[in-house]
């Protein structure tokens, strides 16, 4: 009855905290993998970089020594990895199904980070006063549709040009 009461009235002190402590932790330090992960992205989308190279599926995460070219992407990783401790650890640690580099989650990520630049470049784009839109489909290599849409708007810092590919 005693323990009960102690831990009644000081839940701090609960077997539960310990666990929740560490699933916190080990949240924020994923966070922390994803968000340099779409540092890089951001990267190699702003310099127009190809992020695969021919195979990239069985990538060693051996920091240490040099494993060939795996890609503009893998390479930044190594590169990043040599001075961030948390994705070093995580690269070498983590199970493979969990790393976050495969080419399915590096697609989510260029995803993700496309969507949120579309949404910024549409919010801007709605606080203007005065636009314009040029479109422009064509058919490319792949005998693929491919829409191109040219925004130009007005705002504060002057006239902005922005293109958008659907």
């Amino acid at each position: 009855m005693n323990e009960f009461l102690r831990l009644y009235n000081n839940p701090s002190e609960g077997v539960n905290t310990p666990l929740d402590c560490e699933a916190h932790r080990i949240i924020e330090r994923n966070r922390k993998v994803i968000e340099s992960l779409l540092k890089i992205v951001i990267l190699c989308g702003k310099q127009g970089l190809p992020f695969r190279g021919h195979r990239n599926d069985n990538v060693n995460w051996v920091l240490d020594k040099d494993c060939g070219n795996d890609g503009i992407f893998v390479e930044i990783i190594r590169f990043r990895a040599e001075t961030d401790p948390i994705l070093a650890n995580h690269l070498v640690s983590a199970p493979k199904y969990a790393k976050y580099t495969s080419k399915t989650i590096q697609n989510e990520l260029i995803s993700a980070v496309g969507q949120k630049i579309q949404k910024e470049i549409l919010d801007e784009v709605k606080r203007a006063h005065f636009y314009s839109v040029i479109a422009d489909e064509v058919t490319d290599a792949a005998n693929k549709e491919e829409l191109s849409i040219v925004l130009r708007y007005f705002t504060e810092d002057g006239i902005k040009r922005s293109l958008l590919i659907l």
